[in-house]
């Protein structure tokens, strides 16, 4: 077992450490011996969270065909998918979908980050084709702002984006 520096005052596992690391063959080696795949640190984070925020798709891959749960939030309310979308991870993005992440998903406190909002104000073209290919929900509102992806993109000025999301809200 390798020994990787993490936390262990937050819950971090080894298997977050590996996830983390980039380590597809620690992370197989701790999966073949009882552990929770899905545990969380006081973050909310797992390994599969970690290894999509990292941009790991080999570690995204290996947890997925392991059955790592996909909608789990932390405690920001983010899913794989979204730390995937806000760390700009493309082929962690397509493997989590293909997959079945739900290209809608929401914290409860608020619905404006879903993977779509974030792709749209940061101006990610080819991660806002792949999410509405994916079938995420162009028209959805955002919390307390009532944004859709579509005015978000617009106000930041991602014109691209924004084009692309009018056309494609009145030709689903």
């Amino acid at each position: 077992m390798q020994d990787y520096p993490y936390n262990a005052k937050i819950g971090q596992t080894d298997l977050m450490a590996a996830a983390y690391n980039n380590d597809p063959a620690e992370v197989t080696s701790i999966l073949s011996t009882p552990c929770n795949i899905d545990a969380q640190d006081t973050h909310g984070m797992t390994a599969l969270m970690y290894a999509a925020m990292q941009g790991y798709p080999n570690v995204v891959h290996l947890l997925i065909s392991k059955k790592a749960e996909l909608e789990l939030q932390s405690s920001q309310h983010f899913t794989a998918l979204m730390y995937a979308v806000k760390y700009r991870h493309v082929e962690c993005v397509k493997l989590l979908l293909d997959a079945g992440a739900d290209p809608d998903v929401h914290g409860d406190y608020d619905t404006y980050d879903t993977p779509l909002t974030l792709a749209a104000r940061a101006g990610l073209f080819q991660m806002v084709r792949l999410l509405v290919a994916a079938g995420a929900n162009i028209g959805l509102h955002g919390g307390y702002s009532q944004l859709t992806a579509e005015s978000i993109a617009r106000r930041e000025g991602h014109h691209d984006v924004s084009e692309y999301l009018c056309y494609h809200e009145k030709r689903p």
